[in-house]
């Protein structure tokens, strides 16, 4: 069992990580899911998830785009997303945002407009923890640091992400996660 400390404000945290299932590479989605506690009811809206992210990420960002290869053919800053392409921290506010469009039994897709009205509320009701211990940021905060809707999710290898569950103390020597 992997377990990680991460200090921020007061008294440590101790999470665990989950063990979780994903199709494709559709992590961060089942991740998010699973943080929500909404794996159940929601499973079966990945793949809708998944086709709106694509409909509105599907642009080329260079004329070589292939997010397959990423770092061959397209610039920093690409966020297209395929049927098969990895999926990024960049992604959460619009895949929470599916969600809750999809929670609420909507299965057409959102327009442009009806995204950009929608996404400031995501970011105020959502805060987004995501744990890494590999590289010099070892964190991220995403979204409203005061939400009561908090969310926190271990980003293992830059496009792996796994559930992190809260532990109430640390049972064996944690990986220390420092906070930002």
């Amino acid at each position: 069992m992997v377990e990680l400390q991460w200090n921020r404000r007061g008294a440590p945290e101790y999470y665990t990580l989950a063990e979780q299932g994903s199709v494709g590479n559709n992590g961060l989605i089942f991740s998010l899911l699973a943080a929500m506690n909404e794996k159940e009811t929601l499973l079966g809206e990945w793949k809708a998830v998944r086709r709106d992210l694509c409909a509105l990420f599907g642009q080329k960002c260079t004329p070589t785009c292939d997010p397959e290869a990423r770092l061959l053919n397209c610039n920093r800053a690409c966020l297209r997303v395929t049927q098969r392409s990895y999926l990024s921290t960049d992604h959460w506010a619009h895949i929470l945002m599916f969600l809750d469009h999809h929670r609420e039994g909507c299965r057409a897709t959102l327009s442009r407009q009806e995204v950009e009205e929608r996404l400031p509320g995501i970011h105020d009701k959502y805060c987004v923890l995501v744990l890494n211990d590999r590289f010099a940021e070892n964190g991220e905060v995403l979204g409203n640091p005061r939400s009561e809707h908090r969310l926190v999710i271990y980003n293992s290898g830059n496009v792996h992400f796994i559930t992190a569950l809260r532990c109430r103390y640390a049972v064996t020597p944690a990986h220390i996660v420092q906070p930002l």
